[in-house]
């Protein structure tokens, strides 16, 4: 029973993976007055690495993209270089 689940929830990804293509979200529409905030976190105890999502306002979003985000968020050209 179990693998059976195994093979359709596998068969249900390649087809949807097939049928839309993998994804980088820019087809997500958002509404709202927020846009979203990212930032890295390593913890020093256990040195793990978090990234943390959050909404920000639009304004303080467009004043601070540059120096506060991954470049490869943006330019998405280069995640494919």
């Amino acid at each position: 029973m179990l693998s059976a689940l195994a093979v359709f929830g596998w068969t249900h990804n390649v087809y949807y993976t097939a049928m839309l293509g993998l994804t980088d979200f820019s087809s997500v529409k958002t509404t709202g007055p927020f846009k979203v905030g990212v930032k890295w976190i390593r913890t020093s105890e256990h040195d793990n690495e978090v990234i943390v999502f959050y909404p920000i306002d639009e304004i303080e979003y467009e004043e601070h993209i540059e120096q506060r985000n991954a470049p490869w968020l943006n330019k998405p050209e280069l995640i494919c270089a």
